[in-house]
């Protein structure tokens, strides 16, 4: 019997208000099947579930380290730096065209496998967003589930402005966030 390893999420409990946020989530698969299907530049899942109240994500085991150890020991250089930015902007582009905010990217959440693939990991704070236009074609958007707009969640060195106001957010959050990982890699 082959053995396979993963890695397991569990979600703060604090960040749960009620099963309605968690189904919002997507516990019963629909809001992370669209995203860790595979192929997608998230790590990939492989299973959903709750036990004693606490919800978890099982996901692939992937053998290599997060960016925040290789700036720490000194092994990311300006090229490596740089092309990791587009595949992680290719994967933030699939969260968001499917209406989904990450709101908490930073080197901790960027694994880089041996195979020099960078995979975006850690959906918790994820937010579902649409966008709707109001009456004059002004272009409003609204956060859906799991946390609550107005809650102060995430990483703040990396959070746009938006985010740390407590502020509604959409994918341009993100777009700051990678930009504001960008500088950290290049800089230290």
């Amino acid at each position: 019997m082959a053995e396979n390893l993963v890695s397991i999420g569990v979600a703060a409990c604090a960040l749960i208000n009620d099963r309605e946020n968690v189904a919002g989530l997507g516990i019963g698969g629909h809001f992370l099947d669209a995203l860790l299907g595979g192929g997608s530049g998230f790590l990939p899942k492989t299973g959903i579930g709750e036990a004693d109240g606490l919800f978890f994500i099982v996901m692939e085991f992937v053998d290599g380290v997060n960016l925040r150890d290789l700036l720490r020991d000194g092994k990311l250089e300006a090229k490596q730096a740089l092309a990791i930015v587009p595949p992680v902007c290719e994967a933030l582009q699939y969260a968001h065209d499917k209406g989904i905010v990450h709101r908490d990217l930073k080197p901790e959440n960027i694994l880089y496998d041996y195979d020099d693939h960078p995979l975006v990991t850690d959906l918790g704070l994820s937010k579902h967003f649409r966008h709707d236009a109001d009456a004059d074609g002004m272009i409003k958007t609204e956060s859906l589930a799991f946390s609550k707009t107005g809650s102060f969640l995430g990483s703040p060195g990396y959070m746009s402005p938006e985010q740390i106001w407590g502020q509604a957010v959409d994918g341009r959050c993100d777009i700051y966030s990678i930009g504001a990982t960008l500088f950290h890699f290049m800089t230290g």
